[in-house]
């Protein structure tokens, strides 16, 4: 059980790598990112909200907990990390969870590059939660002859 639970940690990973080197560059520089990269943060809002759906929607009661871990910790490293100057700590978390987002910058505007990590952590937190809600609403509505 606890193995399939740490594969959903790892599918959580690599499903924002393939983001994360689309806006690595822009947010490395701190350039504005392009409406490529808005699009693209985008798309991942969107598969972390439908991912969330299916889970709900299949009654995986594991998912909350799991994903608000996943993010939690990221929040939890980058906020330790840089309140402390721990940059061997902040960089990496910062990779993997508020760049793949980084194009969202396009719609909101420059932020102070201490918040957004925290504000796009929580977007992907949100989209996943909301999604799940949905789809758990959804299971429970179904005919009980489909729920078996």
């Amino acid at each position: 059980m606890i193995g399939s639970k740490i594969s959903f940690v790892f599918m959580l990973v690599l499903v924002h790598l393939p983001f994360l080197i689309l806006n690595l560059e822009r947010a490395v520089s701190g350039a504005d990112p392009h409406a490529i990269h808005g699009v693209a943060s985008i798309v991942l809002v969107l598969l972390l909200l439908f991912s969330g759906f299916v889970m709900g929607y299949t009654n995986q009661t594991f998912y909350p907990r799991w994903f608000s871990a996943y993010w939690l910790v990221g929040v939890f490293f980058m906020v330790v990390g840089y309140l402390l100057k721990l940059y061997v700590v902040l960089i990496p978390f910062v990779l993997l969870y508020a760049v793949p987002l980084y194009g969202l910058v396009h719609y909101t505007g420059h932020s102070e590059e201490t918040v957004y990590p925290l504000v796009h952590a929580a977007v992907g937190w949100g989209a996943g939660i909301i999604g799940y809600g949905i789809g758990h609403s959804r299971f429970r509505r179904r005919d009980p002859q489909q729920a078996t």
